[in-house]
């Protein structure tokens, strides 16, 4: 009976790791759909992170967010569609986004354009660094040798939201 305590014990522990570790991953996942709806004023946590990457760090904390939220349903888009801007995006910001003409694209990940191509949908854009009066305008956005924007496309026809925060 004695030589089965550790073993028991052993059992126990590998259980709350394991807890511990899905816990934690709940808590992290729902902290991130958190921190973007904070970001773009709208509620996420319906979505499911599909994809999340993020390389802020450092002494001026610049770096990429990049987070893909996938949706069971349009509910999102709903909610979105009269507040949000409806596509295609504006000149300045298809050429951030995608390039055009041997401008951009600017958001990217190892030499890769971060968002896909999105059709159908609506999209948020907000200049952290604005100098104009109106932050959600992309105006000035090449007048400057550094950005500090967020930009969010949701994608209709897939249900996903792709959100990205930019510092540089």
């Amino acid at each position: 009976m004695h030589r089965l305590i550790p073993f028991f014990l052993a059992v126990l522990l590998l259980l709350s790791l394991s807890m511990h570790r899905a816990l934690s991953d709940a808590v992290s996942s729902l902290s991130e759909t958190a921190k973007i709806s904070r970001a773009l004023g709208t509620d996420v946590s319906g979505g499911t992170v599909a994809a999340s990457s993020d390389s802020h760090g450092g002494f001026h904390g610049d770096g990429l967010t990049f987070v893909e939220l996938t949706f069971p349903d349009d509910s999102f888009g709903s909610r979105v569609q009269n507040r949000w801007r409806s596509l295609p995006l504006s000149g300045n910001l298809q050429a951030f986004v995608y390039g055009v003409s041997g401008t951009g694209p600017y958001i990217t990940q190892d030499g890769v354009r971060c968002f896909p191509l999105v059709e159908n949908g609506y999209y948020y854009f907000e200049d952290r660094q604005a100098e104009d009066t109106d932050p959600h305008s992309d105006l000035h956005l090449f007048r400057r040798y550094s950005y500090n924007v967020t930009i969010a496309i949701y994608d209709a026809d897939a249900k996903a939201l792709y959100y990205c925060k930019f510092d540089t």
